[in-house]
């Protein structure tokens, strides 16, 4: 194959990560982000919020709160690095960034309350909470109950066990 003179796909992909010596830099707290990377993934919930910046920290318990209420079976956890909320599959996650707290309940959350979000920033699966603008708590507390129902109708029924008798 003749050389065409532009880099390769490789040296592409992993040019940015050469840069910043193999870490991909995370927003310090004092930038609003929680200064987390790959390397120091946070072990709780608790953990990821206290990395983050003071000005942040009450609306991600504001947050975290909100889900806890509408989902009061789910189990918390960090997934991908951060917060996430867990029934019967994940039910949403959420993170901290520069100016932004970014809601994660996945492309059904969005689509099925697409008009009430039409003042936020979304993509399939996320909206962007911006931080200096208060946190809307009960269309959040929705996003959740709406998540919830879907993994309780897509939990598989449990299989009936077999009486097998113990061999004496």
């Amino acid at each position: 194959m003749r050389h065409t003179g532009l880099p390769c796909r490789r040296a592409l992909i992993h040019a940015p990560r050469r840069a910043w010596g193999g870490r991909i830099p995370a927003l310090q707290p004092q930038d609003g982000g929680c200064g987390m990377t790959a390397r120091a993934i946070p072990a709780s919930i608790d953990d990821y919020i206290a990395g983050c910046a003071p000005a942040v920290q009450p609306m991600l318990q504001q947050i975290r709160a909100t889900i806890a209420a509408a989902a009061p079976g789910a189990s918390e956890k960090i997934s991908y690095g951060i917060p996430t909320f867990h029934l019967h599959g994940n039910l949403v996650h959420f993170a901290a960034f520069a100016n932004h707290v970014g809601l994660y309940p996945g492309a059904s959350g969005i689509a099925a309350f697409a008009a009430e979000l039409q003042g936020y920033r979304t993509s399939k699966g996320t909206v962007q909470l911006p931080l200096d603008a208060p946190l809307p708590l009960d269309l959040i507390a929705r996003i959740v109950r709406h998540r919830v129902e879907e993994n309780l109708k897509r939990r598989k029924p449990a299989v009936p066990r077999r009486n097998v008798k113990a061999a004496t």
